[in-house]
């Protein structure tokens, strides 16, 4: 009987045990997003510190092994806990140290869940980390003497370090150089991760398998030219590396990669083969067991879908560009098809985190990539010189030595410096390629959030190309060559396909605002109002966020009922800051300078609109009810809410009716049934209440002839107005049963859909 040998069954064992820890972490609720402790509840805790952070302003403590005490109803309770971010009051962080236990006074704040699609989930992301709150205004009321010397030193190190690249370099370059060379991404500009993250080159920012393996084959090499024997230079590239590793903070790629890098060195030492895939699949399995949860975290997906990628993909690749090519060119194409296999393997996570790829981002790595060697190499010399060079000026101050020590400090000062000025010049380079690359047409492509079927028939589809190559040996190579690019192409295409209903009507929830979007098969992508009085950078956001994840990238009509910043606040932060989202046309009822020299620098066009007017485009008919034209010319002139936009609007595809009512009162309510429009707004199936629901809006008069069968309201939690004020819930409340009321301050983002003529109205929270 033939014995069948399994070839790599740490990737079979490893693929096996993801699957079931995913099934069952879903099957247990997955991340749990419950709040254990009501908001702003004074609490006492007590924890052990394992990390410090000044970021934005902030003293931060991070503490574990919490308890936490509380009351409720006069009765006193405890929580005991992983994890919770400490944010000082009047204190500095620097005061305490790593491994000392404290008691602190503070406010309990849980973190922020989405209210739309396509928001960041704080709340999950610091769950899966183990981190379940926030302490606030925290004040330190006790801390022990004792802490770990070993962590507290390399925090120092760390600290030092860091304060040298601030000493050296411009504020930008230094934050830029801290998250590449330590982690640390807490002076990382915005701006700059924003502009590496469209041109495909964000992961240099992150400590992964790249750096660890930069790094600790740099130490291993000098160790052994040293005449240090193989398992020694192992032995200590690897506890070097693990220190690094500490100092850096730990991040899950970095685990991974340290973990790959030990598994390399000890596979030196004791003369044995290294596999890529047996490594990345024990350190996959190694993690997950410390941790289930990392198996829906976007950092640990993308750190091993990565290896996986390069270990499986790229030889494939090279074969089908030709190896006699990928020499000719020297290793300019093998760069490209590792950087192509690492996107092809990162790409169902990338969709899923970003809704955005940068289609040129693997060429602007072949440049990028090489260079993080170098920068990471001059960043930790220069380190390295730098604290020296402070430990030596600090003895010669102590011990008053005169005489040459000045020209031997100032020999290291200007070591430091030229090497920190080539890490600005390395910068430089990758800010002119990143913006260079951003400004191609078409570079950046909105795919919006593929589906579980997506992604699954994508990696189906993947597999069988690669079993098809390793296969069909007995087909002619351009046959076998043209074949595998057609699957590897229909897999591109599966996963980029998006089914669309006939219509969507989407009330966002933007806090004390509005923003309604409306889309759908065969119709434009129109939004109506785009502002919010309490959340700051609502476009970026909340805006856009749900606009990448349904794969909008364009904007037909933005229609702007009236300029309160609660309307066009979102608006006037995308066209003032740019987007990847393309904006056509802009209509209000006046003109308003500001807005229409914005949408002409965005290359749009700008409209009034008044009663009567109609626009059509494809199954969309979009009729204006108010205001009517006057003599107006500005808003300074105009009554802002009696002059608002009210839109109704029809997919003439299913005769399904909105009206969109922007900030108008009873008043106007009155003059809009009084006009020659009143017959075409009976009966309408989906309405937004005026104002936020004013009590000085939605008279009982305009809702009985409206007659609306879904009425949404758009306000933020806990507002200052009162909205929505308990009249205008009265008289809504009349219109029942044939009226169902929703509110974005309790169900989050409210999604109408119409597809073949079935309706279905769903709340995000």
């Amino acid at each position: 009987m033939r014995q069948i040998r399994i070839r790599r069954p740490l990737c079979i064992i490893s693929v096996v045990f993801s699957f079931f820890i995913y099934l069952f972490t879903t099957m247990t609720h997955g991340v749990k997003d419950n709040e254990y402790i009501t908001d702003n509840r004074k609490v006492t805790a007590i924890g052990t510190i394992y990390n410090k952070s000044h970021k934005g302003g902030e003293e931060i403590l991070f503490i574990k092994d919490v308890e936490v005490k509380y009351t409720v109803n006069g009765d006193i309770s405890y929580r005991r806990g992983d994890k919770l971010k400490v944010i000082l009051s009047n204190d500095f962080a620097d005061n305490y140290k790593i491994g000392q236990s404290i008691v602190l006074y503070g406010a309990y704040h849980n973190f922020k869940i989405p209210k739309n699609e396509g928001e960041f989930n704080s709340r999950k992301y610091y769950r899966i980390r183990g981190i379940e709150a926030t302490i606030k205004s925290a004040t330190i009321v006790k801390k022990s003497g004792k802490y770990n010397r070993l962590f507290n030193s390399l925090y120092i190190i760390k600290e030092n370090t860091k304060s040298v690249y601030e000493t050296y370099m411009d504020p930008l370059d230094a934050g830029t150089l801290e998250a590449l060379v330590l982690g640390d991404k807490d002076l990382l500009d915005k701006e700059e991760k924003e502009l590496y993250q469209d041109a495909g080159i964000a992961h240099i920012l992150s400590l992964s398998g790249l750096h660890i393996a930069t790094v600790g084959l740099c130490i291993y090499s000098f160790f052994r030219k040293c005449g240090f024997g193989i398992r020694l230079s192992s032995a200590i590239s690897a506890t070097i590396m693990i220190l690094y590793g500490i100092i850096t903070g730990l991040s899950t790629a970095t685990i991974r990669a340290l973990i790959m890098f030990i598994l390399g060195v000890v596979a030196k030492s004791i003369g044995r083969t290294y596999d890529l895939l047996s490594a990345v699949s024990l350190s996959a399995i190694l993690i997950l067991l410390e941790n289930p949860l990392y198996i829906y975290d976007s950092g640990f997906l993308m750190s091993v879908m990565a290896v996986i990628g390069i270990a499986v993909l790229y030889p494939l690749l090279c074969q089908l560009i030709g190896e006699s090519l990928i020499k000719k060119s020297k290793r300019i194409f093998g760069s490209l098809c590792v950087s192509i296999s690492a996107t092809l393997a990162t790409l169902p996570v990338s969709m899923c985190s970003f809704y955005k790829v940068a289609l040129y981002g693997p060429l602007v790595n072949i440049i990028a990539v090489p260079l993080v060697g170098i920068i990471l190499a001059i960043g930790l010399l220069a380190g390295v010189v730098g604290n020296f060079t402070n430990i030596v000026n600090r003895c010669i101050n102590e011990s008053n030595i005169i005489g040459d020590s000045g020209i031997a400090i100032d020999c290291l000062h200007n070591t430091v410096h030229i090497l920190l000025k080539i890490t600005e010049l390395i910068f430089m380079i990758y800010r002119e390629i990143a913006g260079f690359s951003t400004k191609f047409k078409g570079n950046m492509i909105i795919t919006g959030k593929p589906s579980v079927v997506n992604i699954v028939v994508y990696i189906i589809l993947l597999g069988i190309c690669i079993v098809f190559w390793n296969n069909a040996v007995w087909l002619k190579e351009n046959i076998r060559k043209i074949v595998t690019t057609f699957i590897i192409v229909l897999s591109l295409v599966c996963i980029m396909i998006r089914d669309k209903n006939d219509l969507e009507i989407v009330t966002l929830s933007v806090g004390q605002g509005a923003c309604n979007i409306v889309y759908g098969k065969d119709m434009p992508t129109v939004m109506i109002d785009g502002g919010s009085m309490d959340k700051k950078d609502v476009f970026k956001y909340t805006i856009e966020p749900f606009l990448l994840c349904k794969g909008i990238s364009r904007i037909d009509q933005i229609y702007i009922t009236h300029p309160d910043a609660d309307h066009v606040s979102g608006v006037l932060e995308m066209l003032e800051n740019g987007t990847d989202i393309t904006i056509d046309h802009v209509f209000m009822s006046i003109e308003d300078e500001k807005i229409k020299n914005l949408v002409d620098i965005n290359q749009g066009e700008y409209h009034t609109i008044h009663r009567g007017d109609i626009i059509e485009m494809d199954n969309l008919k979009i009729l204006c009810v108010n205001p009517v034209k006057c003599e107006k010319t500005n808003w300074e002139m105009a009554d802002g809410n009696e002059e608002s936009l009210v839109l109704y609007v029809t997919d003439k595809k299913t005769g399904y009716s909105a009206m969109f009512t922007g900030d108008i009162s009873s008043d106007t309510e009155r003059k809009i049934l009084s006009s020659d429009l009143t017959d075409t707004i009976r009966s309408i199936d989906y309405m937004t209440i005026a104002h936020h629901g004013s009590r000085f809006s939605s008279s009982e008069e305009f809702l009985k002839y409206t007659s609306p069968g879904i009425c949404t309201i758009s306000c933020g939690e806990n507002n200052s107005y009162g909205h929505p004020h308990k009249e205008t819930l009265e008289r809504i409340s009349m219109l029942a049963p044939k009226t169902r009321l929703f509110r974005t301050d309790k169900a989050g983002q409210i999604s109408l859909s119409i597809d073949d003529n079935r309706v279905t109205i769903s709340e995000f929270n």
